[in-house]
């Protein structure tokens, strides 16, 4: 065992957050506090190219070095220049940042287990989700968004060595021609080709917590996306800048949802809070929510002031929620992306003529 395994053993399990450019990423501390909360033996990284901004993250900041891409993901980025201008850079660095995650190979022990959370993700992740993971994941594995897609909101791999063959075998899939793949695209076709393992998004019967009542199981889901856009809302950004909540996705099969969401305590090892629904007559445990509104949502608490209003909500009670116009920051060019690419593409041809 050498210096580096030796130093980072200790922990159960490496939590990574990823943020390239300088676009806003108004709840990653917040939620990164969170994760560590959750996990408290947790060694916590966050990769970024401006480490500066992130003095207060609860852990260790890494510069990213684009160096250290391999030849094949070098290229890639290169041919796909024009997406580096669009929106800040973020159809690059939505794909770019999965690939960045090999770069925490030198501050990890060989050990641990490897999480990368997205930064807009709350992480309920505790030490009884963790042991199913280590359970049953044997590979690089992520969650599904639909038939075709996947979406990083959590990226989990065993070790080191099974994070870096999962993007040997992502970046194997990167077009050799003129076509992009955005970051869910990709993580679908390796799911589909078995190139990853898939995190169940539904009741899965082998994902369930031991100790829990044998007259209500409780199976661990992860949520891509849609329980996330129910309890909070979509960005404001595709909703005329307005919060919201109440969304249903329709990429999510809704007819066997049953509401029923609830805080309890997990009655379980960690004796921690976690949020539940009811779906097709089983008790899901989100291991994660997607809060793609950005909103700053604290752990879930029993009576919580913040919770209670999304609670019964979601579960089909009348509450007023105030409309909150926000200012998009992130996606900040107002013409269509369809027209951006076109504008970018007219510069690559007057560039190379």
């Amino acid at each position: 065992m050498n210096a580096k395994t030796s130093d980072h053993a200790k922990f159960d399990a490496v939590v990574v957050f990823v943020h390239l450019g300088s676009n806003p990423a108004p709840t990653l501390v917040d939620f990164a506090t969170s994760a560590s909360l959750e996990l408290p033996n947790s060694q916590m990284i966050l990769l970024c190219d401006y480490p500066s901004k992130f003095e207060d993250f609860p852990g260790q900041v890494i510069q990213v070095n684009r160096k250290l891409h391999t030849k094949k993901v070098k290229r890639y980025f290169r041919r796909h220049w024009e997406f580096s201008g669009i929106s800040g850079g973020y159809w690059r660095y939505s794909l770019e940042r999965i690939f960045v995650l090999a770069q925490i190979k030198d501050f990890v022990s060989e050990l641990n287990p490897i999480i990368h959370i997205e930064s807009d993700v709350l992480s309920l992740i505790n030490t009884d989700i963790l042991k199913l993971m280590k359970t049953h994941v044997k590979k690089m594995a992520a969650v599904r968004y639909t038939e075709h897609e996947g979406i990083a909101t959590v990226i989990y791999s065993p070790n080191i060595h099974s994070l870096e063959d999962g993007l040997q075998g992502l970046a194997a899939l990167l077009p050799k021609k003129d076509k992009y793949l955005v970051d869910m695209d990709l993580l679908g076709r390796a799911l589909n080709l078995g190139i990853l393992q898939e995190l169940p998004t539904y009741p899965n019967e082998d994902w369930f917590i031991e100790n829990e009542p044998k007259d209500r199981p409780s199976y661990v889901v992860f949520d891509g996306l849609h329980i996330g856009q129910y309890l909070f809302g979509r960005d404001p950004v595709h909703n005329n800048g307005f919060l919201e909540v109440g969304h249903q996705n329709p990429t999510f099969n809704w007819d066997k949802f049953e509401k029923g969401f609830e805080i309890s305590l997990q009655e379980s090892q960690s004796m921690r809070t976690s949020i539940s629904f009811n779906y097709d007559g089983k008790r899901c445990i989100c291991a994660c929510l997607h809060v793609h509104s950005k909103r700053l949502v604290p752990l879930p608490v029993i009576d919580s002031k913040f919770w209670e209003p999304f609670i019964m909500a979601s579960n089909g009670y009348k509450v007023q929620f105030p409309k909150v116009l926000v200012q998009d920051l992130i996606h900040n060019s107002h013409d269509p992306f369809t027209s951006r690419i076109k504008r970018k593409m007219s510069q690559k041809i007057r560039k190379v003529f």
